[in-house]
């Protein structure tokens, strides 16, 4: 059975025998293939995903599992991991059925990865490394439980990946921050997006989301329901990053204020306009640069004002939930990403201690 031309349509067609989990023998057909070497690859993924997984090529099983996985993510969630498994992963792998990918196959791919360099010429950090591992570890655990492949996963048996050591994380304290803004204060529009990813925590995809009818000025509130990717040129605006993510934020007084000015300067917008359309990743990131520069401050990365943001109210004794909330994460990911303690902290820790004694 295979591929076959219906004379009367003038498309093909296919017809197959195989087993299912059980191993009960069935008959499967579809029909209205515009050509031929498109029923050939229907039949042909078809059978990989019902039967003889284990022979499957490392690529094709890689291409089922991503059409299997993208539905349940974001675009941009989705567009990453194809980047990852395109660029690091199937090319070490490709032609070995999956079934053969041992533990040791694994190791050695590690140790590829552990000799690759960045633009700068640095080895991959530990953190990106079991990035990778935990995607390729993902995969098999796919073909494990829903394509009945018969072996372990071979990722567990190898363990981490160890890389460049990344160090703590660069942060911002607020004396430094003012002493950035004061860089901005001649663009509004940037001075506005700084000033929410510091004082409010938001990621960069939900403050470039914002639209007018998300603020509650009256209640000092911003509502965030949604996230701005820029994915293959052009802007996509789809929901945030994970379930805990839809929050309404407390904004800070002078800050509500300075909100109302320039919003003040915008009436007559469509409620559901985005508030700083001018505004860009790219923009955000030279602006930055320049105006650490500027004010002799070390460079960090956008993302790191939210890390500043988390690391100033630990450093102020807000608890863990708390933050959490405000930004949108669990109590875990805090402790184990935000929790980046101000140089003195630990001298004013002792001194506690000390006068309790």
């Amino acid at each position: 059975m295979g591929a076959y031309k219906d004379e009367k349509r003038g498309t093909w067609y296919v017809s197959l025998r195989y087993k299912d989990w059980q191993g009960k023998s069935r008959k499967k057909m579809r029909r209205v293939f515009p050509t031929r070497r498109e029923a050939l690859a229907w039949e042909k993924s078809f059978r990989h995903s019902m039967v003889g997984v284990a022979s499957m090529p490392f690529e094709d099983a890689c291409e089922l599992y991503l059409k299997e996985i993208t539905p349940r993510l974001r675009q941009g969630t989705a567009q990453g991991k194809r980047c990852m498994f395109d660029q690091r992963i199937i090319p070490f792998f490709k032609g070995v059925a999956i079934g053969d990918v041992s533990a040791l196959a694994v190791m050695e791919w590690g140790t590829w990865l552990m000799s690759l360099r960045t633009r700068d010429g640095k080895p991959y950090s530990t953190t990106y490394l079991n990035t990778l591992s935990s995607q390729l570890s993902a995969m098999f655990n796919q073909m494990i439980r829903y394509h009945a492949l018969a072996m372990g996963n071979p990722v567990h048996a190898v363990g981490a990946l160890e890389g460049r050591e990344t160090g703590a994380r660069s942060i911002w304290t607020a004396e430094e921050y003012l002493r950035f803004s004061e860089q901005m204060a001649e663009r509004p529009h940037l001075h506005l997006a700084f000033e929410l990813l510091f004082w409010c925590g938001l990621r960069r995809g939900e403050m470039l989301a914002l639209t007018y009818e998300d603020f509650d000025l009256d209640k000092s509130t911003v509502r965030i329901t949604k996230s701005l990717s820029r994915i293959g040129g052009r802007d996509v605006v789809g929901p945030p990053k994970t379930r805990q993510s839809n929050r309404v934020v407390t904004i800070p007084g002078f800050l509500v204020d300075e909100i109302g000015d320039y919003l003040s300067w915008n009436k007559g917008s469509n409620p559901a306009d985005r508030v700083l359309p001018k505004v860009t990743a790219s923009t955000l990131g030279k602006a930055l640069a320049r105006g650490a520069r500027d004010a002799g401050l070390q460079r960090i990365r956008v993302h790191d004002l939210r890390h500043s943001h988390a690391s100033m109210l630990v450093e102020k004794g807000f608890s863990v939930p708390a933050i959490a909330a405000r930004l949108g994460h669990s109590g875990q990911e805090i402790t184990h990403r935000y929790m980046h303690p101000y140089s003195n902290a630990d001298s004013r820790i002792a001194m506690a201690l000390g006068r309790g004694l």
